[in-house]
This record gives C-alpha cells, structure tokens and sequence, in this order.
C-alpha cells in the first residue's frame, strides 16, 4: 500500500473535498479531523450567518447520506459536525466581516517580533482589516496577523 503517512494525507485531502462538495454555498467547511483508533471524523463548518442547530442536523444528514465517508471507514464510523467556536482564532474575511464591531485580540507579525494588541474591529476589505486603537483607525493586511481572537464579554 505504499507510506500510510502519505496515503492519509492524500485520503484526506480527497475526504474534505467531497465534504465541500456537498455544502451550501453559504457554508465554509473549516476543517475535518479524523482519528483512526476511534474511527471518528470531526467536521467544523461556519458561515456568515449564525448556524442552527437544526443547520447542523442538515449537514450532518447530508453528508451521512452521501456515504462520502463510508469507503474510508469500511467498518464504520462516528461523525461530529459543529460550527466554529466563538474562541476560535479567526481566518477568513467572512469571518472578520461578521465580527466588524466586535473587540479582537491581534498578535501581528512585525519585522523583529509579534506584537499583541487589543482592537475595535471597525471594517475589513480584500487585503485586511480596518481596526480603531485609540482614537486612531488603521488598516492592518491578512498576511500580517498571526492570530485574531474574538474577545468575548459578558457584560
């Protein structure tokens, strides 16, 4: 069968492109874990909009249904599908886009280090952010955060 270190990874590869096949345009697919010992595949999705509950039934009925996964857990398999957690670090522009107005936790790469700073997500665009420190509005690029966190409160 060749290196089973190189043979997942192509399995992978393949798993998650049948998974975005079946999604709504509307729904990202951010990541599928798989654990073998457990026979266990994990999919997180997220979208612009808030994902239901009943959202998630879909989903998961759907991808169950299609048996895209079957023929990589001949013996079957347990499947999880859940939607990005607020304390996930944030990617995509769509996701920046629905957070605008919220309070972030950047650590931007600099030239000699990363800095961590605490922002007011004030708008994005195709190359990054618009963020308020102060009373000052800058623009800060993609490529140029090493991490962005929603800073959740409660008050």
């Amino acid at each position: 069968m060749g290196d089973l270190p190189t043979f997942r990874l192509y399995k992978m590869d393949e798993l998650v492109q049948n998974i975005k096949d079946l999604l709504d345009p509307e729904i990202h697919l951010m990541d599928v874990q798989e654990n073998h010992q457990r026979d266990l595949v994990k999919v997180v999705v997220d979208s612009e909009n808030p994902i239901s509950i009943d959202k998630i039934a879909n989903i998961t009925r759907t991808i169950r249904d299609s048996e895209v996964i079957d023929k990589y857990f001949p013996n079957g398999y347990k499947m999880e599908v859940t939607s990005i957690g607020i304390t996930a670090n944030l990617e995509q522009p769509f996701q920046f886009k629905k957070n605008i107005g919220r309070q972030l936790k950047l650590k931007l790469i600099t030239k000699d280090s990363v800095k961590s700073i605490k922002v007011t997500l004030k708008d994005i665009d195709e190359k990054g952010i618009f963020i308020q420190l102060k009373d000052e509005i800058s623009h800060i690029n993609y490529t140029d955060i090493k991490q962005a966190k929603i800073i959740v409160s409660f008050s």
